[in-house]
């Protein structure tokens, strides 16, 4: 099943629920979600998230959730999907004692399901658990996961994400969730997620100054936990764009470019066919997991291409930003620096 007939079948369901629950007035219901109607939606919740205060207000009536799902689901699926696929699933055909494996998901935040949707692409799960607030996201997203994927048991919980009890799971997925409360109980939930974490955390931010300065506190957090860190650092030492004096405009964070097709350009009202979606992540792994970080380096920006050498920043495993410098008499590196991307690992 692909990205955008899973959305379409989403929202499909998500249509006949409100309907079937909303007062017998079908001119008013389809007036609530006309295009037009669902496009002002949409613009008013970018609103409140640019304005900072969208774990206080939340979703404010149907035509929000229905427009965030079309807006968002792409994005956010791009940006799982992408670190999933390059810093996880590599390890699944190389482990020998099956110690990469995921079978069992909790889903923290879930909203709509798109990290569970990503995850599944990857892995086969006999068992999701998806905590989600907004009942309406969650309930909608359980109905099509179980008619599109019946080998899995789902077990959705509506209330509980701030109970900081939750059952223990191979993959952990924050995506998206923990700059929507306040900082206190988001090192509180996140703590309770690294409890819950036998294999894999994987947690996601929007790619801002401001959360990554709360994802630095994260990234202690589990490092005083003893949790191993698999990406996007190369190291557990303090990372050098916290203490760095010039790095006013630095913070540690990645883009994923992604087409815009059909719903998703016109509720955007964007006149390009794709959009870079910014995010910052971490993922680390149970103390139990065997993982060796190598002499790798992450690639902090956009490479400069010249002639006859490419210059990159990185941040090495030595725990310092370097600058780069690949010349094209050393072929093999070269030829590897050429196609390297913001955000890839420098092995050389």
């Amino acid at each position: 099943m692909d990205l955008h007939t899973f959305i379409d079948e989403y929202v499909r369901t998500f249509v006949q629920r409100y309907q079937s629950v909303a007062k017998p007035n079908g001119g008013a219901r389809e007036k609530s979600l006309a295009p037009h109607l669902l496009k002002g939606a949409y613009a008013d919740l970018s609103q409140r998230y640019r304005m900072a205060d969208a774990y206080a207000n939340g979703f404010q009536n149907i035509p929000e959730m229905i427009a965030y799902v079309q807006a968002r689901f792409p994005a956010t699926y791009a940006v799982v999907d992408h670190i999933l696929k390059t810093e996880l699933v590599p390890h699944l055909n190389v482990d020998p004692k099956n110690m990469y494996s995921v079978d069992t998901i909790l889903d923290l935040g879930a909203g709509p399901g798109t990290a569970t949707f990503a995850a599944l692409q990857h892995f086969d799960v006999s068992h999701v658990t998806m905590v989600e607030q907004t009942i309406p996201l969650l309930q909608s997203a359980t109905t099509v996961f179980r008619q599109n994927f019946p080998k899995t048991t789902y077990v959705d919980i509506s209330d509980s994400l701030y109970k900081v009890i939750f059952p223990t799971v191979d993959l952990v997925l924050l995506s998206y969730v923990l700059t929507e409360m306040p900082e206190s109980k988001a090192l509180s939930v996140y703590e309770a997620s690294l409890k819950a974490t036998t294999k894999f955390n994987l947690m996601i931010l929007p790619g801002t100054p401001a959360a990554f300065r709360l994802l630095l506190n994260l990234r202690a957090l589990a490092i005083d936990k003893g949790y191993t860190i698999m990406a996007p650092c190369p190291h557990a030492k303090v990372c050098p764009l916290s203490v760095k004096e010039d790095a006013v405009d630095e913070w540690c964070h990645f883009r994923k470019r992604l087409d815009r097709i059909g719903f998703h350009q016109d509720i955007k009202q964007g006149s390009l066919g794709y959009e870079d979606e910014p995010y910052c992540y971490l993922l680390v792994a149970n103390p139990a997991v065997v993982y060796e970080q190598g002499d790798d380096a992450r690639v902090i920006q956009s490479p400069q291409k010249r002639s006859g050498h490419v210059l990159v920043d990185v941040c090495a495993s030595s725990g310092v930003i370097e600058e780069r410098c690949v010349s094209k008499k050393n072929k093999s590196a070269y030829v590897q620096a050429k196609r390297l991307k913001w955000g890839d690992l420098l092995v050389i």
